[in-house]
């Protein structure tokens, strides 16, 4: 294994694009770095001779240099929400995984590969998925000649006392200190939630009496106060629940001093964030709407500009899985960087080219078909099944182990109102089909997605793959669920790939990973723009007999 060329897997998940790399037989995995406990019990389970990090932020490049000396190639998916569009809607602005796709393109710097692949959404090229400026990024968004955009950003409407507000979070250099514990900002919010009803606020305030009442005993020592108009506000709301829990009555004073306090500390936590995150921002004067400026870039113009200014020739495609014999519709972008040198011209960047179009796709009753009649095991501890069945295609003859050992044929306990709706659905059909006095229990059925209880269709490609579990997937021809390992079938691992932890984190490692077959795909065209043969192409494998 000597002359097989090092690769180091970040974000690595349950292993996925590194399998695809190792199935090329010219690639070996030296170290990988994921979070989360299960994915990496997954990882080691599989690959035992890969060292596994668990945290990239704290990673000593210098440390894996010295362990595994030159690395070639690295290979991950980046979560690349960053400061994004998508957050605006939820309590924060900016995302916990802003820094990561950062720290890919630090690893690069550090590592200085042959080449890299950088995974991740297909979206990841659009608006969607931007950066707030912040004052540490000035200068070198300026050096890489990457242009910003003004975007006015509704903090939250403050009908009381706004510029007293705006004047002490300008001033206040840290406030955290004056955001309103979890626990109170959360009974608040559900209170005001059921607003619409007096009575159902009453009901609300009554089931939690004691939790209230807990509240009260400490109010002003909830959280640290400002300002006389802000105390005078909190004391009123102290004394209208009081009042409430005492006389069962509800007040509308007691709503509005409720909406009067979520919307000052929405206004707070937000300005901290952005504080917290050195993001340039100023106040606009909108009335009684509290607005700030601020400016934004893609996160994907910096990724592909900073990766470039790092020597490498740098470009991206997005590729569908099943047009290299995945039995799934999925769309993915890839990044391809190949390392420039000083004596040979710029490289130029490639992707592979799909050998399977519309028509000759695998379909899901060629993936899965052969376990039709091979009974899943409910416990997460079920052992080995071995197939006696022949394999009925060539999908089929490169998932299947050499000894025909199958794991993770398991599935979750059906409930009886599931039973009856999966007994009502044909091939094709999922919960909108369903007639409406069988979608009684969801809260909006209008609203829920086409893919629940979606059974799937034999002699179709599957649709992308996610935690089957939870989108409550159905056999094609079974009244069951769809199993752990038909999933990973669908996502193109290997029979004998065990997956570790719960239920439902199989599913969700299994629906979060690269399919191994199009990571091959990609490792077999870096290996052709680093000069080296492919020994055996999945060209070869799975193309269709004309």
């Amino acid at each position: 294994m000597t002359n097989r060329l090092k690769v180091v897997d970040l974000f690595a998940g349950a292993g996925g694009l590194s399998l695809g790399f190792e199935q090329t037989e010219m690639f070996e995995t030296k170290a990988a770095v994921e979070i989360n406990l299960y994915a990496i019990q997954t990882y080691m389970k599989n690959r035992g001779g890969v060292k596994v990090y668990n945290d990239v932020t704290k990673l000593d490049y210098e440390e894996l240099s010295n362990k595994f000396g030159q690395i070639d190639v690295v290979i991950g998916g980046p979560p690349c929400q960053g400061f994004s569009n998508a957050n605006r809607q939820k309590n924060s602005l900016i995302s916990g995984n802003n820094s990561l796709v950062k720290e890919f393109i630090k690893a690069i710097k550090h590592l200085t590969p042959k080449a890299f692949v950088m995974e991740n959404v297909k979206t990841i090229t659009s608006d969607t998925h931007k950066f707030f400026l912040s004052s540490d990024m000035e200068n070198e968004l300026d050096d890489l000649n990457i242009t910003t955009e003004i975007e006015y950003l509704s903090l939250g409407k403050i009908p009381r006392f706004i510029d007293e507000l705006k004047r002490f979070v300008q001033v206040q250099e840290v406030l955290s200190q004056f955001i309103l514990r979890k626990d109170v900002m959360s009974k608040l919010n559900s209170l005001y939630r059921v607003r619409s009803s007096y009575q159902n606020m009453n009901n609300y305030m009554q089931k939690n009496i004691n939790v209230f009442k807990k509240f009260i005993d400490e109010w002003r020592r909830i959280h640290v106060l400002w300002g006389r108009d802000y105390m005078e506000l909190w004391d009123s709301l102290g004394v209208e629940i009081s009042e409430s829990i005492t006389n069962g009555q509800i007040s509308s004073k007691l709503i509005d001093n409720i909406e009067s306090i979520i919307q000052i500390q929405k206004v707070i936590s937000k300005i901290s964030e952005l504080k917290a995150n050195s993001i340039i921002y100023s106040f606009m004067n909108t009335g009684d709407e509290c607005t700030v400026e601020v400016k934004t870039y893609k996160v994907f113009d910096y990724v592909i500009a900073k990766l470039r200014s790092m020597h490498y020739a740098v470009d991206f495609e997005v590729l569908s899985a099943a047009n290299f014999g995945v039995p799934q519709h999925r769309e993915r972008c890839f990044v391809i960087g190949i390392r420039k040198t000083v004596d040979s011209p710029e490289p130029k960047i490639s992707f592979p080219k799909g050998f399977l179009t519309e028509g000759e796709y695998y379909t899901i009753e060629e993936a899965i078909q052969d376990l039709e009649d091979i009974e899943p095991s409910k416990t997460v501890v079920s052992g080995k099944i071995n197939l006696s069945n022949i394999p009925t295609n060539p999908l089929q003859r490169l998932l299947r182990s050499k000894g025909n050992e199958l794991y993770n044929h398991i599935t979750t306990d059906t409930r009886p109102t599931a039973m009856e709706r999966f007994k009502l659905l044909d091939q094709g059909q999922s919960f909108q089909d369903l007639d409406e006095d069988k979608k009684s229990n969801y809260t909006d059925p209008k609203r829920t997605q086409k893919t629940v209880y979606l059974r799937l269709e034999y002699a179709k490609p599957s649709r992308t793959v996610v935690n089957v579990r939870k989108s409550m997937w159905i056999h094609p021809t079974k009244n069951r669920a769809v199993s752990i390992r038909e999933a990973a079938r669908l996502q193109s691992f290997p029979d004998d790939y065990r997956f570790m932890g719960s239920k439902d984190s199989q599913y969700q490692q299994i629906g979060n990973a690269v399919p191994p077959l199009l990571g091959r795909a990609i490792a077999e065209q870096v290996l052709s723009l680093l000069g080296n043969p492919v020994n055996s192409s999945i060209v070869n494998i799975l193309k269709r007999e004309v």
